[in-house]
């Protein structure tokens, strides 16, 4: 493996080789290490691995709002967010891995890598970063999904 064609990424090294993509992981990313700053954003990723998505919204707190990307109007409240995850994210069922998450305070920002198909073979993209806030009650009470936009 030529390591002079990769770059340094958040859980691993990137393929610059791929010149019109430079996203795109060498072999499989590391995931984040578990810390107190971001314990349930790990549980959350671990729950979407194992395909638990009916369980993630125990993640968030009742009154709890999504902004996803891929909706106009935001998830609120746990029957809507028990939506969302049923309607849109089990039927994508996307296999993730969180190679950055950074926490401060109630704060918590994380770097997602998606698996998906780059140039005829199964690699994984950097492709969100996701910001949860954590409510009075240690879960999620609000969660922001900002998209990498697709690669032309």
């Amino acid at each position: 493996m030529d390591t002079e064609a990769h770059y340094p990424a958040p859980g691993g090294e990137v393929d610059a080789a791929l010149a019109d993509r430079m996203d795109a992981y060498v072999g499989t990313p590391q995931q984040a290490a578990p810390g107190p700053a971001y314990a349930l954003a790990l549980t959350y990723v671990e729950l979407c691995q194992a395909g638990r998505y009916s369980d993630l919204p125990s993640l968030f707190s009742d009154d709890a709002v999504i902004f996803p990307p891929v909706r106009r109007k935001p998830a609120r409240g746990r029957a809507e967010i028990e939506v969302f995850y049923r309607d849109v994210v089990a039927k994508a069922a996307p296999k993730i891995i969180g190679v950055s998450i950074v926490g401060n305070g109630p704060e918590c920002f994380m770097e997602l890598a998606l698996a998906m198909e780059v140039q005829g073979e199964r690699r994984y993209v950097l492709s969100s970063i996701d910001h949860f806030t954590l409510g009075a009650d240690g879960k999620f009470s609000r969660m922001i999904v900002y998209l990498r936009p697709p690669v032309a």
